[in-house]
Formats: structure tokens, sequence, C-alpha cells
């Protein structure tokens, strides 16, 4: 009988240059590109039942909890009629959420919450992006193209079950890639004459491509496992006049940096911060790391985006 099996996981490539990356891997080295929302990874396994996990090591979940929280999904499998031992790796997301926190947050809340939260960011949507068994044969070790060929021809997509899509190499040999870039700040790259490596693989890559925005530092914050230093703070900028706070960023890697935020936090509190992020999406910013600070901009230059 088919079981769960431990998820590949790509190598994480983080860029604040995608063309550069994409023109590496996709047209001198013949990798797909195949853009992703931020979601929940599942593995999705059609036996007696339809089951799922959610964690690398966790082939145990929570049945029926899931079955409540994504009942909605649940129902669009079984509506495939996919033969048992079928076993599919993807990720859940919220139709109209680029937010992880928005899926967790929906993930944990109690059913009574459903459809307000359907209301505010969407169905939830399963996006199929490689199946490692089929009607209980073994396709982990033939190419994923051949993988690929196998699932676009026993999956139909309906409004909860999609296909992740993706762009072939020889369609961009020596053109622009703008096109491709714009379609996500998340990008999975793999070589189609690969197989499915379970655990950590270079066959596989998530390539992140960060973007540099402009904030106002508003407060700085200690932690009792590095004392004299602040590991992280709480960042905003001007609506209508008043500097607003958007959220907090964690992790400033800058030693000297954090144990100076803590002897003369004064002297940067209501000056300019420069953060990576993958986005700015409904008020907030999508993985924000500290860059760098810019006393050369006036904070009042940082205004809130509609």
């Amino acid at each position: 009988m088919v079981n769960f099996v431990d998820l590949m996981i790509p190598k994480k490539i983080v860029t604040d240059d995608p063309e550069e990356i994409l023109q590496k891997y996709i047209q001198k080295l013949n990798y797909v590109a195949e853009p992703i929302k931020q979601g929940l990874r599942v593995q999705c396994l059609i036996n007696h039942n339809i089951r799922f996990n959610g964690k690398v090591k966790d082939i145990n979940p929570k049945i029926s909890l899931f079955h409540k929280k994504f009942s909605y999904i649940v129902d669009g499998i079984k509506d495939l009629d996919l033969p048992k031992d079928t076993l599919l790796d993807g990720i859940i997301v919220l139709e109209e959420s680029l937010m992880i926190k928005d899926i967790l947050r929906f993930y944990s809340q109690d059913p009574s919450n459903m459809k307000k939260l359907f209301k505010e960011y969407g169905k939830p949507i399963f996006i199929i992006y490689d199946i490692i068994y089929y009607n209980g044969k073994d396709l982990s070790n033939i190419p994923f193209e051949d993988r690929r060929k196998i699932m676009n021809k026993n999956i139909i997509e309906t409004e909860q079950i999609k296909k992740s899509k993706i762009y072939f190499p020889s369609l961009y040999k020596n053109k622009s890639l703008n096109g491709v870039i714009g379609q996500s700040s998340i990008f999975h790259l793999r070589k189609l004459d690969s197989f499915y490596h379970f655990h950590k693989t270079n066959v596989w890559k998530i390539v992140k491509f960060l973007k540099s925005y402009l904030v106002v530092l508003i407060d700085a914050y200690g932690t009792p496992k590095k004392e004299g230093e602040c590991c992280s703070f709480s960042i905003g900028r001007y609506l209508n006049g008043d500097l607003t706070e958007i959220q907090k960023v964690g992790a400033v890697s800058d030693t000297s940096l954090r144990r100076d935020l803590f002897d003369n936090k004064e002297s940067y509190v209501g000056k300019v911060v420069e953060i990576k992020a993958l986005d700015y999406y409904q008020g907030r910013f999508l993985e924000p790391k500290y860059y760098r600070m810019r006393f050369d901009i006036n904070p009042e230059n940082c205004i809130m985006e509609a």
C-alpha cells in the first residue's frame, strides 16, 4: 500500500536580480520555470479515504481536522475520481491572498468562521505540481517531464484543483523573460530530466525575488536570549501626515547594528530603513528583511501605499 513519502525539498536561492537568475537557469541550463504562491505545502494520498499531510516528518496528521478545514478541496479531489494509491505533491493557497499567515490563520480558525474567511480571502485552492505515485505505481524514478505528462493526462482542473503552470526553456531561448518574471516573486526551477529526490536536492530550486522598500523605523526591541542587543524592530510609513505602524521585522543579522540599536536607539527611531521583501500586499510586506539604514532620506517621503 502506498504511504506518504518524505517531501522533495528544493534548494533556496534569494536574489534581487531575477532576470540574471532566470537567464542562467532557463536559457543556459534548460530548467523549466514554475511560478508559485506562498501557501501550505501538502501531500495528498488517494486511498480508501483522501488523506493529507502538511509537514516533512508528519505522516500521521489529524486527518479529521484537515477534512473539516479544507472540505472544499477534499470534495474537489473526490470529483476527480483518481485511482486509489495515487500520491500528489502540491500547495494549498487562498484564492485572494498571497500571505502565508492568512493560510495558517485560515487553517487554525474555528469552523464557524469559515464563511467569513472565504469572503475575506477567497476559497482555498489545491495547486498540484508533482505526482509521485499513480494507481499504486512509483513515478519517483522517472523524469519530471514524464511525470508531468501523466499528471496532465489524468488530472482535469476544476474550481478547487489546479495544476501549476510551467514555462519551458525552448520558448525563451534568447528572448525577454519579463513576461515570466512578472508572474510571481517566487519560482520553482526544475530540470525536465530530474527524478523525484526525497529530502533536499540540487535539481529543484526555489527562487525568491526580493524588492527594495523604504520605511521608517518606529521602535526596536531587545531579547532575553541576547542581552544588550536589539534583534527586531517595528516599521511604518506616513498616512495622512501620521506615522503609522505596518509590522515588525526580525532577524537583524548585523551584530554591531543590533548592539548600537540597543545602546543608541534614539539615534535610529524615526529614521529611514531600506528593507528587502518579496512584495507589499494588503498593507503588509511579505518576508521583510533588514537591508541598510538610509539617513540620507527624509522620513516623510515614506508614504503608505494604497
